[in-house]
């Protein structure tokens, strides 16, 4: 859904680092607010989503298992995001195959792109499957962003060009609103009023940056 969440972090594995890190989540609504952090105060953003999409085709052991198990996304030897969407947001068990399947793959791009951000005094994830995947043990903390299902749905088809029916059936298969509720510590409103947005963004940043 086009709920979202972020997080700190500073876990075992990035007590090395001395950084806190932060993570949002959820469809849509996370890019809205990681681009104000990155547009206001220059925070570093792992856009897990954007990266899996790269991987894809610089992967070869990830486009293997790609090309096994949905063989029918293959098009010219490549991935067809579109057809891989078609596929998993139809099937919620195949969605958590491609899930369990990009994760490893995730997590180890994660580790090398935070090798070179680790000066930062936070950075952000941005993640549509933080709660199924295992960067959420990176994080020690999850802000949950959030907005009315209609504006989710309108921002949706503004940006994909879907149909209704292709946005709901996305929405009924993703994380529920009880779910990012139960796994966050802080709400975040990214409805329409982009000043308050802007503001709780401040306040954030500077909680972050202490």
């Amino acid at each position: 859904s086009d709920n979202s969440s972020l997080s700190i972090s500073v876990t075992t594995h990035f007590d090395l680092f001395d950084m806190n890190l932060f993570v949002l989540t959820e469809w849509q609504i996370k890019h809205n607010a990681c681009k104000l952090f990155s547009e206001l105060y220059n925070i570093k953003i792992y856009n897990s989503d954007v990266r899996a999409k790269l991987l894809y085709s610089i992967e070869v052991e990830l486009f293997n298992k790609i090309k096994e198990i949905f063989k029918e996304s293959i098009v010219d030897n490549k991935v067809d995001l579109k057809i891989l969407g078609h596929i998993v947001f139809n099937d919620f068990n195949k969605l958590k195959i491609l899930n369990s399947i990009i994760t490893p793959f995730i997590t180890a791009d994660f580790n090398f792109w935070l090798k070179d951000n680790i000066k930062e005094k936070y950075i952000i994830i941005e993640s549509a499957i933080l709660l199924e995947s295992n960067l959420k043990d990176y994080c020690n903390q999850i802000i949950y962003v959030f907005a009315p299902e209609n504006e989710r749905i309108k921002r949706v088809k503004n940006r994909d060009n879907r149909s209704l029916e292709q946005i709901e059936r996305i929405l009924k298969i993703q994380k529920s609103h009880t779910d990012f509720l139960k796994n966050s510590s802080i709400m975040l409103d990214n409805s329409n009023n982009t000043n308050n947005l802007k503001e709780t963004i401040e306040i954030l940043n500077s909680t972050f940056s202490d």
